[in-house]
């Protein structure tokens, strides 16, 4: 499993990458991609809160990369870190392959300011 860390504003779209490859590189051929935007809530345990999900993700520039957009909430997750579980079935032999995104919420720039002296 590969595991992906980004950051990001809350309010703004993501663009969520998936790459499925081999452990040298190799493009695999993979079906039925899908991405599962996620909280764990601290507040129950550590429960999974799907956020938006799962999605059939689109292929991109080629074959084994595929792309989906997620709009992140506005303000409840700024400074708190979401994920996107990515999940595809190999082609050759119908197993299950995951991948996951780690993102880091910033507030968005409205939300930032600036101190600065002359």
């Amino acid at each position: 499993m590969n595991i992906i860390k980004r950051r990001a504003r809350g309010g703004d779209n993501h663009l969520s990458v998936s790459i499925w490859t081999d452990e040298i590189g190799r493009p695999l051929v993979v079906e039925q991609v899908t991405a599962t935007l996620f909280y764990l809530d601290g507040d129950q345990g550590g429960a999974r809160s799907v956020l938006e999900g799962p999605i059939a993700m689109n292929v991109a520039d080629k074959g084994h990369r595929y792309i989906s957009i997620f709009a992140l909430p506005e303000s409840d997750y700024n400074g708190k870190t979401l994920y996107v579980d990515f999940d595809a079935v190999l082609s050759a032999d119908g197993s299950t392959l995951h991948m996951m995104e780690v993102i880091e919420v910033d507030e968005p720039l409205s939300n930032q300011s600036m101190k600065v002296s002359f």
